[in-house]
């Protein structure tokens, strides 16, 4: 039994309908490719574009051979998980300069800064309780130990060129400071707990005995009188003097 016309004209229109959605289709699929490669195209630019701003903004410095560069700051340095390793600072209202850095759990455990009077470098700890610090300025410097806001043992240097070394206890009493004494010679005193003063020992003044000259000799004084002068009603002297050559004796 062969078809009629009708069923034939019926499917040959159901073909050409078929073919017509399946080329819609392409057509829409290949209209969405196209928008996402415009986009993609348009976001490649925008990226070469700040390739471009970056590399103006870091040129290359003198050690160019080298791989060395310049970076305006201020500036932070991350590491993989975005956590700040190093932060660069820039205040230019007070001429102050430095940068911070961070332990892996972000706490500041060394901060660097400097000025138009000098700088200073802060080391401490995860607690911020104990902590030193190398500063200088206004033609002198120092090395403190901090407890706190309370120095606790410092070296420095005074602008007149005059060293000190001075030691606190844990009542944040002065206990002992060396210095320069008479004569550009070495003098150390020791201070009782309270902070008083009660050893000082140091180099006596030279001179001559006979008339031939002696050099030095050492002293040292015993508190809290610390008098090598005879004093009345006292058996001895309270110090120690050493012997120049050909003295008579000592105290």
């Amino acid at each position: 039994m062969g078809l009629s016309l009708a069923t034939m004209a019926f499917v040959g229109l159901g073909a050409v309908g078929a073919v017509a959605f399946a080329d819609a289709r392409t057509r829409e699929s290949a209209e969405r490719s196209e928008r996402r490669i415009a986009a993609l195209n348009t976001s490649i630019a925008a990226t070469r574009r700040r390739i471009a701003l970056l590399e103006e903004s870091i040129p290359l410095g003198t050690g160019a051979a080298l791989g060395a560069t310049r970076v305006a700051g201020p500036f932070e340095v991350d590491d993989g998980d975005h956590a700040p390793i190093v932060i660069m600072s820039d205040k230019s209202a007070s001429s102050e300069r430095g940068f911070e850095l961070l332990s892996a759990t972000g706490e500041k455990m060394i901060v660097v800064s400097a000025d138009t009077n000098g700088g200073s470098v802060k080391v401490g700890g995860a607690d911020h309780k104990r902590f030193a610090v190398l500063s200088s300025g206004d033609s002198a410097a120092s090395i403190a130990l901090k407890d706190g806001d309370q120095t606790q043992g410092s070296l420095s240097l005074t602008p007149s060129g005059l060293s000190r070394l001075s030691i606190k206890n844990s009542a944040r009493k002065l206990i002992v400071e060396l210095t320069e004494g008479i004569d550009k010679a070495g003098e150390m005193t020791l201070f009782d707990q309270n902070g008083e003063p009660r050893v000082d020992a140091g180099i006596a003044l030279t001179g001559e005995v006979a008339g031939e000259a002696w050099g030095s000799a050492g002293e040292v004084k015993g508190g809290p009188r610390m008098q090598c002068e005879f004093v009345e009603g006292l058996r001895v002297p309270s110090c120690i003097r050493g012997h120049p050559p050909g003295a008579a004796g000592a105290h």
